[in-house]
């Protein structure tokens, strides 16, 4: 019983002399929620409608609660820095050591009290304020529920990662003697990893042209500093996904720091006191990391300048000198020890350099990287040029209920959904992606040395380039990334059109593969420039005849086949959310006054009209081809004829071999016919990246249309311009005639 007054004892005496802090963490929250929420309170009566005005103001007082209110999220961090540093800075006077330690009393008990303390100073007024704001919400006809609910959530996450960021703090002061030192040394140990990441993968980034940064890596290590993790959380809550595991981490990771220094503050010598750091065996530690990063820094930023050997090592020993000299004069308090470690800073500068030569001449082998096939377990491979047009995400529903599209990255999708199995046909493709990098990286130094590069060996011509990405995932679990920008010619189009062939890449590059009919509410056709056309009446089976036989000739398209033919129209099988939003923007045109021109034909059951370019609008088209036979039958049995060329009103067609070069025009009705039998949409070339078209300027000059139709009177016609393009050896002989001249 004694113990336990004498514990309660010194949390009260420490209370006392910390009752500053106390006082102004009680007068900001109280300043920063009950007042807030009163405030708040007062705009209901600016809104008319006062049910819509209580709506506003539950929304704006339970965002302002919440876990992912950066006012909040900073406040927190400033308040961890105060009071961890006010925690323990009797530490850094020797006349209040020897008072302190005086005491019969076990330092860990003392410590306990004082660590306790610090986090009480916040949680006991911050959960005070709390309660004051939502009793001020609830009075103001705020929702309890949702009230009581928000706080009570984010009082304790905010706690945890208080807590974590204070332990941060206290760990610093059990390393350091003195206030200053203690707050430089909180920033070291705050923001260290997080720094010498971004270092990492700045050199990465510059020396290595194979390096991919996407892969997940890096970001988790920049997540080994509570403010980046404190920050990283609040951002997983704003999207609704918060892991409570993660918050049991930090509390784990909070009390083993608080272990860690109540071992320290054990150890620490009490004459300490006033020195810069308390354990001499963490000077040379710490006085080499800092030395280190800062020189790399400064050697990786003159490289940037001048992409120089020379300038870069200027800046190594510019970065790791002046930093080891700074810190041996904080550590001694002393300008005369600016070189009392001469050889330590050999050491820092030597290493620094050798890590810059490392990387500049990739003496490990890093761009060189193959693994050997019977080391792949599977891999994920992503060729942008092949899936540039891809949307890859969905239609949600805002919290300001409006319809948003929430996308994700090609890169990101293949990685979740692709499962690669055919390795060697992978390794020919980064084979030559390999060989590729190394001659550019020849040409780009002799260019940088001399001011000329040799020119790289000609092959044959290419076809396509595209920047390609590949995950290997080992046998072992470990995942291995790499980036390519890949010259396609002749000598890979067996491998590529392998790989676009197989069905393990087309899953994991075309979500419309893995659609279910149950997740179609409804099928768009979009032909005719600015007109879409809505499939109407469709049975369950209608759709998944639709549907399947769609999905079975997409897979079966191949890459000679886009080669040869251009997409003559696109089709969306749209989700439930995508239908309601179209629904909502109709409504707003109406209401705005938007033009929209609509349509309803009895025969074939489907609306024709204007399309708004809204994101979502624009989204999970899919090309059709001239072959998709069963596809294009589907549409007919709608009503709808594939065939965007023919159904345009061309009055004149341009067709330039340059900007300057010569020209071929016609107005000529029959010529037009002609010609529109060979010329293909520039517009749906998007959605094949590998058609092969004649190198030519086309444009076809349409009427533009207007509300009732296209105007009678041709003096005040307007015209559209819709680019277009000739198909490889399709030039007809007029054209080519009069291109020649």
């Amino acid at each position: 019983m004694t113990s336990k007054n004498l514990f309660f004892k010194l949390m009260k005496e420490d209370g006392k002399r910390r009752i500053w802090a106390v006082a102004l963490a009680s007068l900001g929250f109280f300043f920063f929620y009950p007042v807030v929420a009163a405030f708040m309170a007062g705009e209901i009566k600016s809104y008319s409608d006062y049910a819509q005005g209580l709506i506003k103001y539950n929304k704006r007082l339970s965002d302002w609660l919440s876990f992912h209110c950066g006012m909040t999220v900073f406040l927190m961090m400033v308040s961890s820095l105060i009071c961890g540093l006010s925690s323990f800075s009797f530490l850094n006077s020797k006349s209040k050591v020897d008072f302190y330690h005086g005491i019969p009393v076990r330092r860990e008990k003392l410590y306990v009290a004082n660590f306790l303390n610090g986090i009480l100073i916040l949680a006991v007024p911050y959960g005070i304020c709390l309660v004051l704001a939502v009793a001020v919400g609830i009075v103001n006809g705020g929702n309890p529920g949702l009230l009581c609910q928000v706080a009570v959530s984010s009082y304790f996450l905010h706690l945890t990662y208080y807590v974590l960021c204070y332990s941060v703090v206290v760990a610093a002061s059990m390393l350091t003697g003195h206030l200053v030192v203690c707050f430089l040394g909180a920033i070291v140990l705050t923001f260290y990893v997080p720094m010498a990441i971004m270092l990492a993968n700045a050199y990465y980034e510059v020396f290595f042209w194979t390096f991919e940064s996407n892969n997940g890596i890096w970001e988790q290590g920049m997540r080994i500093s509570p403010v980046v993790e404190y920050i990283y959380q609040v951002v997983q809550h704003a999207q609704g996904t918060l892991s409570v595991w993660d918050a049991c981490k930090a509390w784990a990771v909070s009390l083993l720091l608080a272990a860690s220094g109540c071992f320290l503050y054990q150890k620490r010598p009490s004459e300490a006191a006033g020195k810069a750091m308390a354990f001499s065996v963490s000077r040379p530690i710490i006085r080499i990391l800092l030395a280190v990063l800062s020189a790399l820094g400064l050697g990786i930023f003159f490289w940037s300048i001048r992409n120089s050997m020379g300038w870069a090592i200027f800046g190594i020993l510019c970065g790791g000198a002046i930093c080891h000299c700074v810190v041996e004069i904080i550590y001694h308090f002393d300008f005369k020890k600016l070189f009392s470690h001469k050889l330590q800073l050999a050491f820092c500068l030597a290493l620094s350099c050798g890590v810059l030569v490392v990387f500049r001449y990739d003496l490990l082998g890093y761009d060189r990287y193959l693994p050997q096939a019977s080391q792949v377990k599977e891999a994920s491979v992503c060729v942008d040029t092949l899936n540039q047009w891809v949307s890859y995400g969905s239609t949600q529903l805002g919290k300001d209920g409006e319809y948003i599209w929430e996308g994700e990255s090609s890169w990101g999708y293949a990685q979740d959904y692709m499962h690669y199995q055919d390795v060697e046909n992978l390794l020919d493709i980064a084979t030559e992606g390999v060989r590729q990098t190394e001659e550019k990286r020849r040409m780009y130094h002799a260019q940088n040395r001399y001011g000329y590069g040799p020119a790289m060996d000609e092959g044959q011509e290419s076809w396509m380039g595209s920047q390609v990405k590949i995950c290997y995932v080992m046998n072992s679990g470990r995942k291995v990334y790499r980036s390519y920008y890949i010259q396609f010619d002749d000598s890979l189009r067996p491998a590529m059109e392998r790989l676009y062939s197989n069905e393990q890449y087309q899953r994991g590059t075309f979500p419309v593969l893995d659609l279910t009919a149950d997740q179609v509410a409804a099928i768009r056709y979009r032909g005719q420039h600015n007109k879409e056309i809505y499939l109407g009446r469709l049975t369950d089976a209608e759709k998944k005849k639709f549907l399947e036989t769609f999905q079975r000739e997409f897979a079966r398209l191949d890459m000679e086949t886009m080669r040869q033919e251009a997409p003559v129209g696109l089709i969306r099988f749209a989700g439930v959310l995508d239908e309601e939003a179209k629904q909502k923007e109709r409504e707003r045109d109406k209401v705005e006054d938007f033009y929209s021109q609509y349509e309803y034909n009895e025969s074939g059951g489907y609306y024709e009209y204007a399309t708004v370019y809204s994101r979502y609008n624009n989204e999970d088209f899919y090309p059709i081809y001239p072959s998709f036979t069963g596809t294009l039958e589907c549409l007919k049995e709608r009503g709808v004829q594939a065939r965007y060329i023919d159904s345009l009103d061309v009055r004149e067609v341009h067709i330039y071999r340059d900007a300057h070069g010569t020209k071929y025009a016609t107005d000529d009705p029959q010529e037009i016919e002609k010609l529109k039998k060979v010329l293909v949409a520039e517009r749906l070339l998007y959605y094949n990246p590998v058609f092969q078209k004649e190198n030519l300027e086309v444009g076809m000059m349409v009427p533009e249309k207007y509300e009732g139709g296209t105007r009678a009177d041709t003096e005040d016609i307007e015209y559209r311009n819709l680019p277009a393009a000739i198909p490889k050896g399709k030039i007809p002989a007029e054209v080519q005639k009069a291109l020649e001249q």
